[in-house]
């Protein structure tokens, strides 16, 4: 680690997390450990029943998994595009399948906004075109309008190809947020 966090972390699921003596003539780092970790792989049907959020939550967090934004559209949205679903995985895997297929990923979305207003709106309303926090954003609040509990996640997203030696070099660049 070139910082100090509270914690180690581990992409995906880490099965395990070891600490490693740094080496004595260091001053860049401040730690570093070795993560072994898994990374799930469902496919939809095996995930088509699950219930939607944790029925052990207490109230205010149901109350905050599902916070909807104020704007209807999010809701007429989702309800348009989740036409004939009934279970909530379904519902979510035809929100992602219509993004999928109609909106563009892009690091300079170029969207005209004015301070204080939904940076979402001119992404989901607008060109479809935009970055992870856009795609997230838009997702948590079609799936929160259905009634189905989601959160943002955010993280870093990188993949084998910037690994040297078994090990990976997050940079900023790496940062992702996901529903």
């Amino acid at each position: 680690l070139l910082t100090k966090h509270k914690g180690a972390f581990g992409l995906d699921y880490p099965v395990s997390i070891r600490q490693l003596q740094l080496p004595d003539k260091t001053d860049k780092f401040k730690a570093a450990y070795r993560v072994y970790s898994m990374a799930p792989a469902f496919q939809l049907p095996e995930i088509l029943q699950t219930p939607a959020g944790d029925p052990s939550w207490a109230p205010e967090i149901w109350r905050y998994y599902l916070r909807t934004h104020p704007d209807r559209r999010y809701k007429e949205k989702a309800e348009e595009l989740t036409a004939g679903a009934d279970l909530p995985v379904a519902k979510a895997a035809k929100l992602i399948e219509w993004l999928n297929r109609n909106a563009i990923y892009t690091l300079t979305p170029n969207h005209e906004e004015k301070d204080g207003e939904d940076p979402v709106a001119p992404f989901l309303f607008g060109d479809r075109r935009g970055y992870c926090v856009h795609f997230a954003h838009a997702i948590v609040y079609m799936l929160r309008s259905l009634g189905i509990p989601a959160r943002i996640g955010t993280g870093y997203l990188t993949d084998l190809s910037q690994s040297k030696d078994g090990h990976i070099l997050l940079r900023m660049s790496d940062r992702h947020a996901w529903a």
